[in-house]
């Protein structure tokens, strides 16, 4: 059985104690160690789902613009596809 006292016997040297003891732990990672450095080229990636209910808000929004006038459903979608799209490029 290992002595893991803190005050080794006096017939131990200093070396000796110092292999008996625990190993220290090194330091946790500070938080800026724990992101990937961000570039200025890279940009917030949204998912398709994300891309196609903005393009389903825009569009609503839209319909409800003109009060829900039937017949310009598809005119909506693709002009709410063309804007989020040009937003996405943008970031």
């Amino acid at each position: 059985m290992a002595n893991f006292d803190k005050t080794p016997p006096h017939n131990v040297t200093s070396q000796q104690a110092r292999q008996k003891t625990a190993p220290v732990p090194p330091p946790a990672p500070t938080r800026n160690e724990n992101k990937s450095p961000r570039t200025p080229s890279s940009k917030p990636q949204v998912t398709s789902q994300e891309r196609e209910q903005m393009i389903a808000t825009r569009a609503y929004l839209r319909a409800e613009q003109r009060g829900f006038a039937l017949g310009h459903e598809q005119e909506d979608w693709l002009q709410a596809e063309a804007e989020v799209d040009r937003l996405i490029s943008k970031r």
